[in-house]
């Protein structure tokens, strides 16, 4: 059944290192996602749960890959795909992203400008 609210799930396509990978996120990775901004809980822990969270995703979406392999693809690209599924899902845009990025580095926060697409 097509509902008004379908644009809101389904598949997301990332761009990440030259490619394009479609997932499919649950309501569950999502809300797991959205918990990146928990005031109570330490960088580590959401790391962590990112991780575990895009990994599952990944995991999810190409089951006939080796576990280990998406894991060393999300670990080494995780601001990327973190970037990516914000744009996806209608966040953010890459413009958005860019400014605060700018200016994050402006007020000494950031080191350098990552690649994110």
């Amino acid at each position: 059944m097509t509902g008004r609210f379908d644009k809101y799930k389904g598949e997301v396509t990332l761009h990440v290192d030259d490619q394009d990978w479609i997932v499919t996120p649950t309501n569950k990775e999502v809300g797991a996602f959205l918990g990146m901004n928990e005031k109570n809980v330490s960088t580590e822990q959401k790391f962590a749960r990112l991780s575990e969270c895009m990994i599952g995703l990944f995991y999810k979406a190409y089951p006939d890959e080796p576990k280990e392999q998406i894991q060393a693809f999300v670990l080494q690209n995780i601001d990327t795909i973190t970037t990516q599924f914000v744009i996806a899902l209608g966040w953010s845009t890459q413009k958005e992203i860019d400014a605060k990025t700018d200016e994050e580095i402006a007020k000494g926060n950031l080191e350098t400008k990552q690649v994110s697409g």
